[in-house]
C-alpha cells in the first residue's frame, strides 16, 4: 500500500458504536480494504476484551462490511451499514463477525 493513507472513524450514537475507516491514494483497492478489516478487526477486538471486564462487563454483537458509508457523530449510513446491520441482527450471540466480500463497488 505504499503512498496511501487510511483514516478511521468512531462515532457512539445511542446504542450504537460505528467503526469506520477510509484509504486515499492506493494503488490496489483489495490490499486496502483487507489492511483496514486487518486493523479494525483487531481495534475491536481489543475493545472488546477490555469491555468485558469488572466493574461492569458489556459484551458486544455486530458486523464489519466492506463498503461505501457515511459516518459522522449524529448519523452513519450506506450500503456497509445496512450490510453490518442485517448481519449483525443474524447472531444469536454476543460476536462480531465479518460480512461475505462485497460485489465490486
Amino acid at each position: 500500500m505504499a503512498g496511501g493513507r487510511i483514516e478511521f472513524y468512531t462515532a457512539f450514537i445511542s446504542d450504537t458504536i460505528a467503526f469506520g475507516a477510509s484509504f486515499y491514494e492506493v494503488k490496489d483497492r483489495s490490499l486496502a480494504e483487507w489492511h483496514c478489516v486487518n486493523i479494525l478487526g483487531g481495534f475491536i477486538s481489543t475493545f472488546i476484551d477490555e469491555a468485558a471486564h469488572p466493574p461492569v462487563p458489556l459484551a458486544y454483537r455486530g458486523a464489519i462490511a466492506v463498503g461505501q458509508f457515511a459516518l459522522d457523530s449524529h448519523f452513519c449510513i450506506g450500503p456497509a451499514v445496512d450490510e453490518a446491520a442485517g448481519a449483525m441482527d443474524l447472531a444469536d450471540a454476543a460476536l462480531v463477525w465479518l460480512t461475505p466480500a462485497p460485489k465490486a463497488l
